[in-house]
């Protein structure tokens, strides 16, 4: 795989693990031609960087926040001999653009021990919310910490990722990953920026389907 950085932000590095809000263009590399583009769509898209080919999960972290990147991949980092649908043909190579717009930004306040969270998991949590001001929307203590299943609010599904029992964990969420399924019933305000801090009390891993999908976005 080539890496070539075309800009260097200046904002947050991206971890190995991590999740993004990224613009990016993907083509053949055989003949340019284009097969997917958030550009063209007109809005980024966010993931965690579990979830898409191994090229992305290779060549984005230590990308920061404002920074474009080009990453020419080969097919074994790619859609292999699968392809994507009639996008991309079998054993192709491709290349795309990245632009980072924003990422999750996680900071460990304390570590914990025992097995780590990977991929979706059910996960027991005190947690407190706040909004950009620093005003408290929303908490669970210790007198009745929350249960999450996967897709009840997608940044902490993101930000569980290698996290261990007894762990806290502070979270920075972009307005684009700040969501929660409408069966969750919060009440909590999407679409705009948060911060997160959680204590991780238990958790069980379900597995990691994402990581099957092995496409540029979810």
């Amino acid at each position: 795989m080539i890496i070539e950085d075309m800009k260097i932000g200046d904002g947050y590095e991206v971890k190995p693990l991590g999740a993004v809000v990224c613009h990016y263009h993907g083509t053949l590399k055989e003949d340019g031609k284009e097969f997917d583009s958030s550009f063209a769509r007109g809005e980024p898209s966010s993931f965690p960087l579990t979830g898409v080919i191994q090229g992305w999960g290779k060549g984005v972290p230590g990308m920061k926040i404002g920074g474009i990147r080009r990453l020419t991949i080969p097919t074994a980092l790619a859609w292999g001999d699968a392809g994507y649908g009639d996008k991309v043909p079998p054993k192709a190579d491709v290349v795309f653009i990245i632009q980072v717009v924003d990422a999750l930004q996680v900071e460990d306040i304390k570590v914990g021990e025992g097995e780590a969270v990977t991929g979706a998991c059910v996960a027991v949590t005190t947690y407190s919310i706040k909004d950009a001001e620093g005003k408290e929307i929303e908490k669970a203590d210790a007198s009745k910490p929350y249960i999450w299943i996967p897709n009840d609010f997608q940044p902490l599904q993101f930000g569980l990722e290698g996290m261990k029992p007894g762990g806290i964990r502070k979270l920075i969420i972009p307005k684009e990953m700040n969501l929660s399924s409408p069966q969750s019933g919060s009440t909590r305000p999407q679409k705009v920026p948060l911060s997160m801090e959680f204590e991780l009390i238990a958790a069980r891993n379900l597995g990691n389907p994402q990581q099957q999908q092995r496409r540029p976005t979810k």
